[in-house]
């Protein structure tokens, strides 16, 4: 348990290095250097046999049915019900799984909201993962369009040029991704997660700020200094995914708090999308000269807004995860109480 922090961080590494082989690697050898002919049915057929590869490692991890016992109490009970489900006998089979795969819907998309406003430190990390998400999927929205305009390739197009843009937006950050999570990670272990975290945040505002010299620059090699940047702008989520999973999530629930603030973290791309296209058609014809410089300063500053749900501590502490002494030692004792209560109502 002491290396969490370090597998947190060696997880993300990992899904950069796939997308390195599964992305880059091809990009480069069909795009750039043409070792391998650009047959579309080709990247396609490998495309599926790598899901169905992945689908069957999948298949083989197994993991042991939760107990009972191993749940909150109150919790299980509220959202379960009875033992036997309030299920009526005398209801036909049929409409009985019809009735429970609606309501199962119906709950998976409404229990990740009531789960994260429903505990005090949760919904302070689900606003955090909002904010960095917002600010970070709106740059990376306008990017080839900000990196094509700034090097003037709308007004004279050159084929050769907008792969290289291609290339230069999406290697450099990939490759520098799998070095950075794992700092992160180990510095995430040595300072302790929420330290890192509000440490994090004004850095990663600045690297995206620093965007916005693009306008100016106009060269090919910035494009990768600002992908880069962009790249260690994401790196607070190491932290603040570990803080979610060792500390703050409920007992025995892990697994929800996480997928609650990936779907916080989905939301704010999906209104990122929303914003980009509706605000770009008026800010290009606005007849500012590459008027898309103004998205990185906007959203250097969203992301500063997320050190506010990070500010002070809320009751009942940080939990453990935030390697400060008085958390552990407040968890310990929350903990504790709670398990006598759950003996004395049992």
């Amino acid at each position: 348990s002491a290396d969490r922090e370090l597998m947190a961080g060696a997880f993300f590494a990992f899904n950069c290095l796939m997308n390195v082989v599964c992305i880059s690697i091809p990009v480069l050898l069909i795009m750039v250097f043409k070792v391998i002919e650009n047959n579309p049915d080709l990247i396609i057929c490998v495309q599926t046999l790598g899901s169905v590869v992945f689908f069957l490692i999948l298949c083989t991890v197994k993991a042991e049915k939760e107990k009972e016992d191993h749940h909150d109490n109150e919790m299980w009970f509220a959202e379960n019900g009875s033992e036997n489900g309030d299920v009526s006998e005398s209801e036909p089979p049929a409409r009985q799984d019809f009735r429970h795969g609606i309501t199962g819907l119906l709950r998976g998309l409404v229990q990740p909201f009531f789960l994260a406003f429903g505990h005090r430190r949760l919904r302070r990390l689900c606003l955090c993962a909002f904010l960095l998400a917002f600010g970070g999927n709106l740059v990376s929205d306008i990017g080839g369009q900000f990196f094509n305009q700034s090097l003037g390739l709308f007004e004279h197009p050159d084929p050769a040029k907008v792969v290289m843009v291609s290339v230069y937006s999406m290697l450099p950050g990939q490759i520098m991704a799998i070095p950075g999570n794992l700092i992160t990670g180990y510095v995430a272990k040595q300072a302790g997660p929420l330290k890192l975290l509000r440490t994090l945040i004004p850095f990663a505002a600045l690297l995206i700020a620093a965007g916005a010299l693009m306008a100016v620059v106009k060269q090919m090699w910035y494009i990768a200094v600002v992908v880069i940047c962009l790249t260690y702008a994401n790196m607070p989520n190491v932290p603040l995914q570990r803080m979610v999973a060792g500390g703050v999530a409920p007992p025995g629930r892990n697994g929800e708090a996480l997928a609650t603030v990936g779907v916080f973290t989905t939301l704010a791309g999906l209104i990122g999308n929303m914003f980009v296209a509706t605000l770009n058609p008026p800010l290009l014809r606005s007849g500012l000269p590459n008027p898309l410089w103004v998205y990185y300063p906007g959203c250097a500053f969203l992301v500063l807004l997320a050190i506010l749900p990070l500010l002070g501590t809320p009751r009942g502490g940080w939990g453990a995860a935030t390697g400060k002494v008085g958390d552990q030692i407040m968890a310990i004792s929350w903990a504790d109480g709670a398990l006598q209560r759950w003996y004395y109502f049992a």
